[in-house]
């Protein structure tokens, strides 16, 4: 695999050629070592393109998380934490003293981290020694986790999130009645400790789009009508903004959201794609057929405001939309500036 690092203005500052296949990550904090793992090594390269470390861990899952210090935990197949230091060495390789397996992980926000699991969560410091454990309302085999910087962290599944203090003990619950009543279809925390939800309170009706501030406080909350939601996630974005994109057959359905709550953008699309540029501005793409029933890929670009930018109607199916620091959209490969030198960008089949 080969690791690149591009800055703000979409310059390449280093191109790492690993003798790995990807698998996870990479993860790392600005300035500090980024970490990357193959099918039995995890690798260390530093920000400015140096191998600093290699190191041999066998069976990773799940998502690594960078750590408030500057290295990253893993988690193994056999449910061992697997942490590393800031230079890129392994700090340890523990197994928590429990038979349930280790279902997410976050950066506990004093240092060490914290541990999602079935039916409780833990927080471990930076040795990996633990320092509490907490029951969780409802037993799950899927889990997120999101810390709130120094004062709280939120954990959740489809059955209901919770609001735990620093110190492991629980604050809200949303639902408020979970996981007795009531759904959770999606969460993400957003920059500022803004954590979103979408959910319903009462059996399946009616649903909220809801922001939390890091207080527990809603910052808005607006119904979220429509059909009820099939898999669905959450994406925050700068200037708080948010997606919600939701699977369905034959259509699935892609939101958009600004700060106060207010809709941007709201259609039904079959694999719908949205990136966000960090003014607020945003691409959507989603695959469509001809008449001939060929692939086509749409990809519309739009302001701040919801205004529609540029359109393009391309051959295949649409892969990757994202977007780099400076705002400027890509499909795939391929850069989507809106000068008409380029011409309109090949799309990969």
């Amino acid at each position: 695999m080969v690791l690149g690092l591009l800055d703000g203005q979409g310059s390449v500052c280093f191109r790492q050629t690993l003798p790995d296949e990807h698998r996870l990550g990479p993860v790392g904090r600005p300035g500090g070592a980024i970490f990357v793992a193959g099918p039995r090594r995890v690798h260390a390269v530093s920000w400015d393109g140096r191998l600093l470390a290699t190191t041999v861990v066998e069976g990773l899952v799940g998502s690594p998380v960078s750590l408030e210090d500057g290295g990253a935990a893993f988690t193994d197949g056999e449910g061992y934490l697997v942490v590393f230091r800031p230079d890129g060495t392994l700090r340890y390789r523990k197994r928590p003293q429990t038979p349930a397996a280790p279902l997410a992980l976050a950066a506990r926000p004093s240092g060490g981290v914290l541990v999602a699991f079935g039916q409780e969560v833990r927080g471990y410091d930076a040795d990996g020694v633990e320092l509490w454990k907490r029951p969780i309302g409802d037993l799950a085999s899927r889990r997120g986790l999101a810390g709130l910087g120094p004062r709280a962290f939120w954990v959740w599944s489809s059955r209901g999130a919770y609001r735990f203090r620093e110190d492991g003990s629980l604050g809200d619950r949303l639902p408020p009645n979970s996981p007795k009543d009531g759904q959770l279809f999606a969460a993400d925390l957003g920059r500022g400790g803004v954590f979103y939800a979408l959910y319903s309170e009462r059996g399946f009706f009616p649903i909220k789009l809801t922001a939390f501030l890091p207080t527990g406080a809603p910052r808005w909350s607006r119904p979220f009508t429509g059909d009820r939601p099939g898999p669905c996630r959450l994406l925050a974005a700068p200037k708080e903004r948010l997606a919600v994109l939701c699977e369905g057959e034959p259509q699935g359905r892609a939101v958009v959201r600004d700060a106060e709550g207010l809709t941007s953008f709201d259609e039904e699309l079959v694999r719908p794609q949205v990136a966000f540029g960090p003014d607020g501005a945003f691409g959507v793409a989603d695959d469509t057929r001809a008449r001939d029933m060929s692939e086509r890929c749409r990809v519309r670009l739009f302001t701040r405001r919801g205004e529609a930018r540029r359109t393009w109607d391309l051959a295949g199916r649409c892969p990757l939309l994202w977007a780099d620091a400076r705002g400027t959209m890509y499909l795939g490969h391929r850069r989507l500036d809106g000068q008409a030198s380029m011409g309109p960008p090949p799309v990969s089949r």
